[in-house]
């Protein structure tokens, strides 16, 4: 501490790679980040901020070889035992925010209370419960991802007027559970608990209540501070917004008037309007962006609307589009004239069929068209110019009216809203009042004031057109009605025209829903809601869309506004009004009659859901086997492009000379890879990377790969652009507010940017790489992106499954010298048998079990002669049977002690083999056998009832025989 409050960068270096506390604090509470603050020395606060960092995820990495476990299992054990702890057996299952900061507190004792690591990271000081109440107000209700209800929880005023309806039972709910968005999903709870165990020593409090920032901020002289300020507010992410006890934030200590020497004096008021203009400024130009953002996603949408509504008339769709209608449902909307009306299943556009020759066209028929207006006509006639007269008294439904000014009448249908001037055929005339009425064509004919005849209808929307009508799609600047008889007609909205055909601009609309049909096809659901209304994604534009399906109406995200979204995620009201004490009563029953079925409903929905839940359980275990079984494919391509080529020599042996012979060579500094491996140890190699990826997938870790490979750079450019915008907007605020002729007021200024700046970047939800490279990106889906893949420094662990942890960037430099099986870095190295017996396999497996128990070239124990001759064979393991095969001959064959049969004539006795020339020579000289080998006078006794003696003598290059008789 005292070497950081003197700015002693060396010495602080020195004892933090001595395992020096950071977490020690004095009697005012201040840690080394405080005293670094102090002294102003950036270098200081980076190195204690690098330790604090690096410590924690290199402990979060090992986790799971400490306690068995990886952290995230440890949250969602947090966030189930929280649950278990505060809810009933019978509640459902959720997590309330009020439950953070005991969570955490019981994680902090599960990760750093055990006491038997001596880690600097496990000396960090209990949760406190400012820090986590921070965080609350910071990022609650302000999480990527939130369901329907959060949303609507968000909007007070419409959660206000949800609440005036529905029954008591869910009234009380709502006022017992309180706000929606106050219950957390797992995601949301990890996130506050990461947050806080990665945030907590960077905002650190001492007795003020104040961090390092404000620490900073409150000693800096004009710009003294300005490199420690920016190294924790735009390098590690301190955060600009906590207030210590005097209720100051770091800016507002930075600006604060304090008549040091040197300080610039200032005023307050025209600082705080340069914020505020600074703010406006920002505030102007993302509106500005946003329109553009807005106009481009609409341009790229329209864009593909207009490519797949381009055949909207082809013939080919039309047909297509035909035989779609006549398979849904096949029965036609209308009948008249010789056509068939149909109106397809989605997009909800008519299609006019010939009944006779089967011809398909989009634009209203001419004899549609007449007799469409004719019909309007007759309601414009029927409205304005006549009156009723009366009602047929055995056909009701069919009535008289007559022509004002006029003596001329005319029949008309109530049910089929039809109207003729002869009288209907079957009808009795004499059920009529009234006779002067036509009775044939003749008498029609022969009327003399035809003018009271004319039906023309006037082309103008009236009262009497368009109050009656049915008013349906909105095409454009037209209105789609039906209207008297069963007429469509379209009604402009500008100029109140009304027209049979389809005009242009309809048609041009009706191509669009046709497209939009198309893109919803091919879409997959996000969100359902209510009256039809469904949120779908579309995969090929990576665009949003609401469409219904029960109009076919279609509305891009981008128009999608606020009062839409509220009126189709809430159902529609109805006007209330006094209800009588009967009413009341049969009301209630009604209630309890409906709830009885809802209870009934519900339970089957349960099971349906139950049923879908685990067929989605199912779907998706199957794509994550497809997942990991791709995954794999990709781990054993790279193993094999990386260690194999074609000129690669698959002898082993060569390749061991060739390893054996490079231990004399001076080794270079960095190694490179040698390819052209044996196929062994590629297997070999691909077995051990696929073991220990299996299981770092499971813990949620890292392992290290190809150098070569290169990292993508698709968020990290976005960073820059990010970045670049943030500097240009530095430079144009530079330029309007260092306009003082004081440059201590200029440097002051340049260095509150720096703060609003980093507010900025918090404000558009931006945050930090957690593995600490300093880039800022955005936090919903850029900075997961770049923190699995892109970011140099997270760490990976070793993909041989030793305990060595680097960073991305150290493993490109040590990798192969780390993997290399001459070297001993690696305790999990992929080495050869040193006995040749062709294996590959990790170091740690090589001295047990493989040359122990395993090795087909391991020595095994002396082969002895089991007959106890004292012969001894011996060779390795791969040799065993022929040994035993040598040694089975020899007992067969050579031993002197196995036993063998006497061969003599009548004899067969069993002596060893040793023995076998003195049990023959006893034969011999039982049968009178004797022979001499030395030179000199020998006695033979001659054997009783011999006759002859046979003498044979060898010697002088010859044999001798001769006989000679007894005497």
């Amino acid at each position: 501490m005292v070497a950081a409050m003197c700015g002693h960068s060396e010495i602080t270096a020195l004892m933090l790679d001595h395992g020096a506390d950071i977490f020690q604090l004095d009697k005012l509470k201040n840690s080394g980040l405080h005293l670094a603050a102090f002294s102003g020395s950036s270098t200081i606060a980076s190195q204690l901020l690098r330790a604090h960092d690096d410590s924690f995820r290199l402990f979060i990495t090992n986790l799971p070889q400490r306690c068995g476990e990886c952290y995230e299992h440890l949250l969602q054990k947090t966030y189930e035992i929280i649950m278990k702890s505060k809810l009933r057996d019978n509640e459902r299952r959720r997590y309330h925010l009020s439950w953070l900061f005991e969570s955490v507190q019981w994680l902090h004792n599960k990760l750093f209370g055990n006491g038997g690591d001596n880690t600097r990271i496990c000396k960090m000081p209990a949760p406190q419960k400012s820090f986590m109440d921070y965080l609350v107000s910071r990022f609650h209700k302000k999480l990527p991802k939130r369901g329907i209800h959060d949303e609507l929880a968000a909007n007070s005023g419409n959660e206000r007027e949800e609440e005036e309806g529905g029954t008591d039972d869910e009234l009380a709910r709502r006022r017992k559970e309180g706000d929606p968005a106050d219950w957390l999903s797992l995601s949301e709870m990890s996130f506050f608990l990461d947050t806080y165990l990665r945030e907590m020593y960077k905002h650190l409090p001492n007795l003020q209540g104040r961090t390092a920032l404000h620490v900073a901020c409150d000693e800096n002289l004009v710009c003294t501070h300005e490199r420690v300020i920016q190294c924790l507010a735009e390098k590690h992410g301190c955060s600009p917004f906590l207030q210590d006890h005097s209720s100051k934030t770091p800016l507002q200590l930075l600006l604060a008037c304090r008549g040091r020497p040197g300080s610039p004096k200032g005023d307050a008021n025209l600082e705080e309007e340069i914020l505020q203009k600074r703010v406006e400024r920002v505030r102007v130009k993302e509106l500005r962006l946003e329109e553009e953002r807005v106009a481009h996603r609409r341009r790229v949408w329209q864009d593909e609307v207009n490519r797949l509504a381009h055949n909207f008339n082809d013939l080919d769709t039309l047909n297509r589009m035909r035989k779609l209608v006549k398979e849904n449902d096949g029965t036609p909307v209308a009948r008249g004239k010789g056509w068939d009306t149909y109106e397809e299943p989605q997009s909800h556009n008519r299609l006019f069929e010939n009944t006779r020759s089967g011809f398909v066209q989009r634009q209203v028929p001419a004899q549609l068209v007449e007799e469409g207006r004719a019909r309007l006509g007759w309601k414009e006639k029927m409205e304005t110019n006549a009156r009723f007269v009366e009602r047929h008294r055995l056909r009701p439904e069919w009535e008289l009216h007559r022509v004002n000014g006029t003596d001329v009448y005319f029949f008309f249908n109530r049910e089929t809203e039809h109207c003729q001037w002869i009288s209907p055929d079957g009808l009795p005339v004499r059920e009529w009042r009234t006779k002067r009425f036509f009775e044939n064509a003749e008498q029609l004919e022969d009327e003399l004031d035809q003018a009271s005849l004319v039906v023309q209808f006037s082309g103008i929307a009236s009262a009497a057109i368009v109050d009656n009508a049915v008013k349906g799609r909105t095409l454009g600047n037209w209105r789609e009605c039906q209207g008297f008889g069963g007429v469509t007609f379209y009604l402009h909205a500008l100029d109140h025209r009304v027209v049979v055909e389809k005009p242009d601009e309809v048609i041009l609309h009706e191509g669009y829903r046709y497209a939009h049909a198309l893109i919803y096809e091919r879409s997959e659901e996000i969100e359902p809601h209510d009256r039809g209304w469904h949120r779908y994604y579309d995969p090929q534009t990576s665009h949003t869309f609401y469409f219904n399906e029960l109009s076919g109406d279609c509305v891009h995200d981008t128009f999608a506004t606020k009062t839409f979204i509220h009126e189709i995620r809430r159902p529609k009201r109805q006007a209330r009004f006094a209800l009588t004490t009967e009413e009341l009563r049969r009301r209630k029953e009604e209630q309890e009659w409906k709830s009885a079925l809802q209870r009934a409903r519900r339970h089957e929905e349960s099971l349906k859901t139950a049923e879908e839940r685990n067929n989605m359980a199912t779907e998706q275990q199957k794509r994550e086997k497809e997942e990991l079984e791709n995954v794999l494919r990709q781990l054993e391509s790279s193993v094999t492009g990386e260690h194999l080529t074609i000129d690669g020599d698959d002898d082993t042996r060569a390749e061991m000379e060739t390893g054996n012979n490079t231990k004399e060579i001076k080794k270079s500094k960095r190694r490179t890879n040698t390819k052209g491996r044996s196929l062994a140890y590629i297997d070999a190699r691909f077995r051990r990377e696929r073991e220990v990826f299996l299981k770092a997938r499971e813990n949620h870790l890292l392992t290290s790969i190809d150098p070569a490979r290169k990292d993508p750079r698709r968020e990290i450019e976005r960073c820059e652009e990010i970045e670049h915008d943030l500097n240009e907007e530095e430079l144009e605020n530079a330029k309007q507010e260092d306009t003082n002729a004081k440059p201590a007021i200029r440097e002051r200024r340049r260095v509150c940017r720096i703060l609003t700046r980093t507010e900025e970047r918090f404000r558009l939800g931006r945050a930090p790489c957690r593995w600490g490279c300093e880039l800022w990106l955005p936090r919903e889906f850029s900075l997961e992106e770049h923190e699995r893949v892109e970011c140099p420094r997270r760490l990976m662990i070793c993909r041989l499954g030793c305990n060595v942890v680097m960073e991305r960037r150290q493993w490109r430099e040590v990798i192969y010298d780390h993997e290399s099986e001459e070297e001993e870095k690696c305790s999990s190295r992929i080495v050869y048998c040193p006995r040749e017996c062709g294996i590959w396999l990790p170091h740690f497996d090589l001295a047990v079990p493989h040359m122990r128990d395993l090795c087909v070239r391991r020595p095994v124990g002396d082969l002895r002669c089991r007959l106890g001759c004292g012969q001894v064979y011996q060779g390795g393991a791969h040799e065993l049977l022929a040994l035993e095969q040598t040694r089975l001959a020899h007992e067969l064959d050579d031993c002197d002690l196995r036993k063998v049969i006497c061969t003599w004539p009548k004899c067969n006795a069993v002596i060893l083999a040793k023995d076998r020339n003195a049990h023959r020579r006893v034969h011999l000289l039982s049968s009178g056998i004797l022979s001499f080998v030395t030179a000199e006078v020998h006695e033979y006794k001659v054997p009783r009832d011999v006759k002859l003696l046979k003498f044979q003598a060898w010697g002088a290059g010859g044999v001798v025989d001769f006989c000679v008789a007894k005497q």
